[in-house]
């Protein structure tokens, strides 16, 4: 195929999200697709279509495969139309290659926002995330009544003071509900303060997070995506279409690790387990 096209500039593209390893994307989303999909091979056959329909992406005409032609393309009188448009959506949301704009696709040989994003995720810092998961925390939970007095992430028991206040203790994604860990730790604080016994034991409230894996994960997300955003450089090497979905994500990231923190931390709440009284 590549001496027909007269160069091998797309063995990288081709390889990395339709065929030729056994982890490209193509071939790992068919892996995980329902039966009839992963029958069919319907990933691979979607972006073998867009490739070829696009000429491989290397003329600057900018051939492109609009969605009619990656129907016919692959259908078959038992295809359901449906699954194309999911198998789609799964390839936008994986290859690193395929650029897509309004219902048209094209492989090229610039990578796309997804490896970009990967690549930017992988630089996060363990300390960034925490730090701000730390902060959206203290946003999420400021809101409401002023009366109520907070405390987030405590380690230690003096960490939280002794005092006739009504306290809501806020513990860390570190301390998720349910782990004995956890546990020690909620126990230390209402029987103590620093090395003295505290009085105001019923003034305690603990809420605590669902494991914290989901919102480190969006909270890298949050952080890579504004990291591209701020790099004029990558930003100006992205076509019309990538850089709509530059704004679009980096709108959205923000949102979907308040999303994160808020889901854990109610689901917990409706399943009334924040709350530990030690007398």
């Amino acid at each position: 195929m590549f001496e027909q096209l007269g160069s091998s500039e797309l063995e990288v593209p081709v390889t990395t999200d339709i065929a030729g390893k056994s982890d490209a994307h193509a071939v790992r989303l068919d892996k995980e697709a329902p039966e009839a999909i992963r029958k069919s091979s319907l990933h691979r056959k979607v972006a073998s279509t867009i490739f070829f329909e696009s000429n491989g992406g290397m003329s600057r005409s900018k051939a492109e495969a609009t969605l009619p032609e990656i129907k016919t393309g692959v259908g078959d009188p038992d295809l359901n139309l449906v699954d194309v448009d999911n198998v789609l959506e799964g390839l936008v949301g994986q290859c690193f290659y395929l650029n897509w704009d309004r219902n048209r696709y094209r492989f090229g040989l610039t990578p796309n926002l997804n490896q970009i994003l990967v690549v930017r995720r992988g630089a996060v810092q363990p300390k960034a995330i925490d730090e701000r998961i730390k902060q959206d925390t203290e946003k999420l939970f400021g809101e409401g009544s002023k009366d109520i007095d907070r405390r987030y992430c405590p380690k230690r028991s003096n960490d939280v003071p002794n005092r006739p206040v009504l306290t809501l203790v806020v513990l860390g994604v570190d301390a998720p509900a349910g782990a004995p860990a956890t546990t020690q730790l909620m126990e230390s604080i209402v029987r103590d303060c620093g090395t003295s016994g505290r009085t105001y034991k019923s003034a305690l409230i603990f809420t605590a997070p669902d494991s914290g894996d989901a919102i480190r994960e969006a909270a890298r997300d949050c952080l890579a995506w504004e990291d591209i955003d701020d790099d004029a450089e990558t930003v100006g090497q992205l076509d019309e279409a990538q850089k709509r979905l530059l704004d679009a994500q980096s709108g959205t990231g923000q949102g979907r690790l308040k999303e994160s923190l808020w889901r854990s931390y109610r689901d917990r709440c409706n399943q009334r387990i924040l709350c530990r009284v030690v007398s």
